[in-house]
């Protein structure tokens, strides 16, 4: 009787768990599409509902769901970090993503060189697009990087990568000590904060060049 009691209680402790937490899988697909290379499936699974997300995808969805609350979001970010050191390639060529007719398109925005981009880029592009969908434009429509010192793409530098990839790593670690909130407000200081280094997202540019004092 008493090791029953045990293993029930061990089952509901189980349940509980899992009907509170959130499981996270992130997977490199092969693929032959522009090129041939990689792509990320994204699967999250929070009790019985399931969003699967793909990098390939050009109109990838944004994980708004309201079952998905800030510290679950989190989760799936901290979940792509592990692939900001890869740098095999996708098999997308460079392009602007649109989302949807309220994007702003700025007036002098050069067409980056740069034809292919790594899985490091993608997963940074693909926190960009997942939670900050409507304002891809207010942090970057292309999935390319550049020095603003030097003024140079460097979609093929593993050293430049990092330190963009070392702004989103300090930016995760900030958000998880941060008061659970969707406001405007910290959106907008996320995406200023994305573009606070040398190496930059591509939009940013036309500030870099002159063009525009601000993105945001």
């Amino acid at each position: 009787m008493r090791n029953y009691f045990l293993l029930c209680l061990f089952i509901s402790m189980n349940l509980v768990s899992y009907g509170k937490g959130i499981d996270v899988k992130v997977e490199k697909i092969p693929c032959k599409e522009e090129y041939d290379g990689f792509y990320l499936k994204i699967t999250i699974q929070k009790g019985n509902n399931i969003w699967v997300r793909n990098t390939n995808n050009y109109h990838m969805e944004a994980l708004y769901d309201s079952k998905l609350t800030y510290n679950d979001r989190l989760e799936v970010v901290e979940a792509l970090l592990p692939c900001l050191n890869d740098y095999t390639l996708s098999c997308k060529k460079v392009d602007r993503y649109y989302v949807n007719s309220f994007q702003i398109e700025y007036q002098g925005m050069p067409i980056p060189k740069s034809k292919r981009y790594n899985i490091a880029v993608d997963a940074m592009f693909a926190i960009n697009r997942l939670f900050y969908h409507a304002y891809l434009h207010k942090v970057s429509t292309y999935p390319v990087l550049f020095d603003s010192s030097s003024m140079q793409e460097v979609n093929e530098n593993p050293k430049s990568l990092q330190k963009m990839a070392n702004i989103y790593r300090e930016w995760l670690a900030e958000r998880s000590l941060t008061k659970a909130t969707n406001t405007l407000d910290l959106i907008l200081d996320d995406l200023k904060y994305f573009n606070k280094g040398v190496v930059k997202w591509w939009d940013m540019m036309i500030v870099s060049m002159g063009i525009r004092d601000s993105i945001i």
